[in-house]
């Protein structure tokens, strides 16, 4: 960027005629006013490119759904857990037996020395279903969980989207803004060197320079870092090119405060993923009280005819015992133990629920001061500062051209100007925040865990 110097053998020639020309002054009014336009124009900007934005950022939202690890990882953590349900739900394997006399007394035939034997053991009935219901419970957990994060990523996409357009924003108002300080400064070196205004006029006028060009290099150098974290995001390279469309989608809540602390009660995965925790328990303490009940085994045992001289059955019969085992669980300490565990997980679980329901509202209601702060702030700027300032602004240009105004009082409106459209800019991006916290709070994308898909 070209850094303007003082240096009087550079100034420009120019006679008193051409300073004093009305073409000259009208140019520059009308220069002036275009410049004081622009925001006018990038309002109607807004309205024509709204559907552009809000498709670029949806396009955005769907990248990031299907390729964030974090996200993938979670998937697969879910459906492992799942998975879970059909081990715990089924039988535990048959046993078998074989036996085979080694070494009788007398010499047999070698298959009379064998016999072989079948077990299948049965828990209490109902105990199966119940370690499944646990597992299950457990498994949507893990799904609340992966919405969640799905939910807080979303989030996380928008809040850096909106940042890099304030920046953005930012940036093209220090451009307007040096645009017009050039054109200033070359006015005000014509001027000096026809004696009609000081050195020091045309100085300041370069420190304002230098200070915008400097505000300018740092706001440059505050996108490259959210640049890089919204292709993160997105599990892109850090250095993929991003489509922001200009300027920025300006939102506004479309359901009532007392809606939006209803549905994070309702809604919330987090809130959701809780309660599974708290049924998964429940089903762990029936499963532990199932467990402390004696189980059954049955089973048959078959024995070669003439079974080691022992005629059992007449003729080349096989021998076929039936078999009923009975497992008597004597020993309570360890299923004691095991609902005492589940209880005091119950009681742990509400507790937790209790909290974090405490702390999702008082988030979303610190949320919603937030969106009433940025709007108050909104209608202080765009109804009522910015108009104003506008009108004075306008005055002074036209004072300024025919020499009956201040310099410096230019100067001052007119920075005050690009100011109060920088903290409009801001209060619009930092409502478009709020509502996206709050849509993360209450849930508003929550979808099932069956429709969560990745292309790999």
């Amino acid at each position: 960027m070209n850094r303007l110097k003082i240096n009087s053998s550079c100034f420009p020639k120019a006679s008193l005629r051409e300073t004093h020309s009305p073409l000259k002054r009208g140019f520059l009014l009308l220069l002036l006013m275009f410049i004081l336009a622009v925001p006018v124009y990038a309002q109607d900007e807004d309205q024509r490119q709204g559907i552009e934005l809000a498709t670029e950022l949806e396009e955005y939202l769907e990248i990031a759904a299907q390729n964030n690890p974090d996200l993938q990882g979670l998937f697969y953590e879910y459906r492992s857990v799942l998975e879970q349900a059909l081990q715990v739900g089924s039988l535990p394997d048959p046993e078998m037996m074989f036996m085979y006399f080694i070494n009788p007394e007398t010499y047999s035939n070698p298959f009379s020395r064998l016999t072989g034997s079948v077990t299948q053991t049965f828990p209490w009935f109902g105990s199966l279903g119940t370690a499944e219901n646990r597992v299950q419970n457990l498994a949507k957990a893990r799904a609340d969980n992966l919405i969640n994060a799905r939910n807080e990523l979303f989030k996380d996409v928008k809040e850096v989207w909106f940042k890099m357009h304030e920046v953005r924003h930012h940036i093209r108002i220090f451009q307007e803004n040096l645009e017009l300080l050039n054109m200033l400064e070359s006015t005000a070196l014509t001027m000096y060197e026809t004696g009609r205004s000081s050195q020091v006029e045309v100085i300041r006028l370069q420190i304002e320079i230098n200070k915008i060009e400097s505000r300018f290099d740092q706001m440059e150098a505050k996108l490259e870092p959210l640049q890089i974290n919204f292709n993160a995001l997105l599990n892109r390279n850090p250095n993929e090119e991003i489509s922001i469309p200009m300027p920025m989608e300006r939102h506004l809540l479309t359901i009532e405060p007392d809606e939006i602390l209803q549905r994070i009660r309702t809604q919330s995965p987090r809130l959701s993923q809780l309660d599974h925790q708290r049924q998964a328990a429940k089903h762990a303490l029936d499963e532990a009280h199932l467990d402390g009940l004696p189980s059954f085994g049955i089973g048959v045992e078959v024995m070669a005819p003439d079974y080691m001289y022992m005629s059992m059955m007449p003729g080349d019969r096989v021998g076929v015992v039936g078999r009923i085992s009975v497992k008597v669980p004597l020993y309570r300490k360890k299923y004691n133990a095991q609902k005492r565990e589940a209880r005091l997980n119950i009681r742990s679980i509400e507790e937790q629920k209790t909290g974090l329901t405490n702390s999702l509202l008082a988030d979303a209601e610190k949320q919603l001061q937030e969106y009433r702060d940025a709007g108050y702030r909104i209608t202080l700027y765009e109804n009522n500062l910015i108009p104003k300032i506008n009108r004075a602004l306008d005055i002074s240009i036209e004072a300024y051209s025919t020499e009956a105004g201040s310099f410096e009082e230019l100067i001052q409106l007119q920075q005050q100007n690009l100011d109060y459209e920088m903290l409009l800019n801001t209060a619009y991006v930092e409502r478009n925040i709020a509502i996206a916290e709050l849509e993360y709070l209450y849930g508003m994308y929550n979808i099932s865990s069956d429709d969560i898909e990745f292309n790999n």
